[in-house]
């Protein structure tokens, strides 16, 4: 067995400091309730704290490099800057990466100095081997596990998903918290 990332080994720092990120789907998502309604694809980004094991779920549309950036932004927004992301070689992370690299390379203002110094760095996995990223695929096999026992053959509305995933985080992350043992 290889030797563990020095990131998944330091429990200091806050959590979701170093992250894996994956994707999971696609889902079938239905526009509005009723008969003939139509169904489009969506799928969830799923970033795991290596130092916890905690996991956020997120929503995206798409598999854009804009909606993943969008998708980060709102990752930072509820969990804090992560230091590292290391993720596979999607295309849309690549392409984030790279629209994140170029944005701060031609902007020299303050804000973006500022960002270079304190950037995030992406991390890729080498191509076609996803055991490399372990955490990420555990994350979205128990994302998987208790959205088929929910949804079983119906589909959601993206309200009705959404609040689905808020939930289904809520319990894996009852599954990492450690038992508070009083003396």
């Amino acid at each position: 067995m290889g030797n563990l990332l020095r990131q998944r080994l330091q429990a200091e720092g806050f959590a979701f400091q170093n992250i894996g990120l994956d994707y999971a789907g696609p889902i079938q998502c239905a526009v509005r309730q009723g008969r003939g309604c139509k169904l489009v694809k969506v799928y969830i980004a799923i970033f795991v704290c290596f130092a916890t094991k905690s996991i956020h779920l997120e929503l995206v549309g798409d598999l854009t490099s804009k909606t993943f950036i969008m998708a980060l932004k709102r990752f930072i927004s509820r969990r804090g800057k992560p230091i590292n992301i290391y993720s596979d070689n999607g295309t849309s992370f690549v392409g984030a990466a790279n629209e994140l690299s170029k944005f701060l390379k031609t902007n020299c203002s303050a804000l973006s100095e500022e960002m270079a110094q304190e950037g995030i760095n992406f991390n890729f996995i080498p191509a076609y081997s996803p055991h490399f990223a372990g955490l990420a695929e555990a994350g979205v096999k128990s994302t998987k596990h208790h959205l088929i026992r929910v949804l079983g053959l119906c589909n959601l509305t993206y309200e009705e998903l959404y609040t689905t995933l808020v939930q289904i985080e809520a319990i894996l992350l009852q599954t990492t918290d450690p038992p508070v043992i009083e003396p």
